[in-house]
């Protein structure tokens, strides 16, 4: 199905907001592309990849998360998420090491 992911963002980031009422947190969640996919699917892994920031944050007076995408090819755009504070830079690859693809495309039928 056609999925809002800025309003979908959005709906988790308030959510997240909720459940944490003793915490200080900004979100900003700039553009996001029009997708297609399992709504409640898609709003799980926002709902992780958001916590995540949440949880890395603890330590901040004030957490500022941000949700947008960065460009990375022609035509290609990545979610990203980032904010101030939290995980190391060092750690950063093995953090999203395990969303590696590990088998091509072509490992698997055609679905129509």
């Amino acid at each position: 199905m056609p999925l809002d992911m800025k309003e979908l963002a959005s709906e988790v980031c308030e959510e997240l907001r909720t459940e944490h009422p003793d915490r200080e947190l900004e979100f900003e969640v700039g553009e996001l592309p029009a997708a297609r996919g399992d709504r409640t699917l898609t709003r799980q892994v926002l709902v992780n990849l958001v916590s995540n920031s949440v949880k890395f944050t603890a330590g901040e007076e004030k957490a500022v998360i941000y949700v947008g995408v960065r460009e990375r090819q022609r035509q290609q755009r990545l979610l990203r998420e980032r904010q101030r504070g939290g995980v190391r830079h060092e750690i950063l690859d093995r953090l999203f090491g395990v969303f590696q693809r590990l088998h091509s495309a072509d490992d698997f039928e055609a679905q129509v």
